[in-house]
C-alpha cells in the first residue's frame, strides 16, 4: 500500500512577490484590488512512501 502526504508550503508562493520576475509581475497587476496570486495557486510537499 502506499502512503501519500500532502503539505501546503503558503508562504513559497507569497515569497515570489519579492522575485524581480516580469510574467509574475503581470499577472499579478492583472488580479483584482486585494487579492495575490497565492489566492489562486498553491505549492506542496508531497511525501509518497511504498
Amino acid at each position: 500500500m502506499t502512503k501519500c502526504a500532502l503539505a501546503p508550503k503558503p508562504d513559497c508562493v507569497r515569497n515570489m512577490q519579492d522575485w524581480n520576475d516580469p510574467p509574475y509581475r503581470q499577472i499579478a497587476q492583472t488580479l483584482p484590488q486585494g487579492e495575490e496570486i497565492a489566492d489562486y495557486v498553491v505549492s506542496l510537499a508531497i511525501e509518497a512512501r511504498k
